[in-house]
């Protein structure tokens, strides 16, 4: 194991003892705290999943230059079954209608916000995403496109079904019609900014002016789905939407969509400016960049809803998660590099 991923892992397993030492102490903000991680770690790996579908169904050289990024961790998906338990044996602690099923109307209670049925549509939809990153090696060539055309069907159906479940439940009586599509959008955004942050060495210029479009019009794409939600709910005037809003732009919360909002115009300008900064340079930075402003809108998405003690757990629950991720993953290549340069002196 490399030094890098040696650090990965022991960062991962020092963080998760202080989560453990949280939840002993304080089990219903650890357990936020801990979806809130999941769910940020979540959208590395199956937006890389994704990402490697698009490509098996589309070609194009920017996939092959970027597998050796995107690959192993679309294959780190049934990982995710491992990192969802403590949110599924957590559900009374973390969401208000697991504890409190009358604030739920009588059907929508029975036919499908409740806890066996939450169980069964997360378990179904991580374990099919592990399905197909464990097939991924028989989805290629023209033979597999049909295989990545079903597959992508399914991933559509299933990320549109967990953003209710895992994001939107918190509170029970708003939905958001493109919620689904606005959390696809986040996957690919992590995707392409995981590929671009760990590059270990330069990609064509075609491939890297691709995926450097591509991260953008991510950016872009969930500026625009953000935007267009709160403008629709904001017009049409109803309390039971407005509620959902109406903490996040509060003095308290504000802050952090301010955070993502900043760290997507520095993406934008890294990826405007890339031939001149150098694009592989360019690249690795609005990558960075991109994943802390992402960070910071899962927060102001799901934090204002569970409240601000979630915050602290949160921060050692993605360290552990993230830790054990990348160190599986293949490590941090960039401190690899640094390190053997300090080694040797340089």
């Amino acid at each position: 194991m490399t030094r890098s991923r040696l650090i990965a892992a022991g960062l991962g397993a020092l963080a998760f003892q202080g989560w453990a030492a949280m939840a002993l102490a304080e089990p219903a903000p650890a357990l936020q705290g801990w979806l809130i991680g999941f769910v940020f770690v979540s959208c590395l790996s199956l937006g890389s999943l994704a990402i490697v579908l698009i490509h098996r169904l589309t070609a194009g050289a920017w996939g092959a230059a970027f597998a050796p990024e995107l690959a192993p961790a679309a294959s780190l998906t049934p990982l995710l079954l491992i990192f969802v338990l403590p949110v599924l044996f957590g559900l009374r602690l973390i969401y208000p209608w697991a504890h409190t099923p009358m604030m739920v109307e009588p059907g929508v209670r029975r036919l499908y916000l409740n806890s066996p049925l939450f169980w069964a549509r997360t378990l179904i939809a991580l374990g099919g995403w592990s399905a197909i990153s464990l097939s991924l090696h028989r989805i290629e060539g023209p033979r597999g496109r049909l295989g990545a055309g079903l597959a992508l069907a399914f991933h559509g159906l299933a990320v549109s079904v967990v953003g209710v479940d895992w994001v939107l439940s918190i509170l029970p009586s708003f939905t958001s019609s493109d919620f689904g599509m606005a959390l696809a959008v986040q996957q690919l955004m992590a995707g392409f900014a995981f590929a671009a942050l760990q590059a270990r060495k330069p990609a064509p210029d075609e491939a890297s002016g691709d995926v450097a479009g591509l991260l953008l019009a991510t950016i872009i794409g969930l500026i625009y789905l953000e935007f267009m939600s709160y403008l629709v709910i904001w017009y049409g005037d109803r309390p039971p939407l407005d509620a959902w809003y109406i903490p996040r732009v509060s003095p308290a919360w504000r802050g952090l969509i301010w955070v993502s909002l900043a760290c997507a115009i520095a993406a934008l300008t890294l990826l405007a400016i890339r031939r001149t900064f150098g694009t592989h340079r360019a690249l690795a930075w609005a990558g960075g960049v991109s994943l802390v402003g992402l960070l910071s809108y899962q927060a102001w998405l799901l934090a204002p809803g569970l409240g601000a003690a979630c915050l602290p757990p949160a921060l050692l629950a993605l360290l552990a998660m993230g830790g054990v991720w990348l160190a599986l993953a293949g490590g941090v290549p960039h401190l690899e590099l640094k390190l053997g340069a300090l080694a040797h002196g340089r």
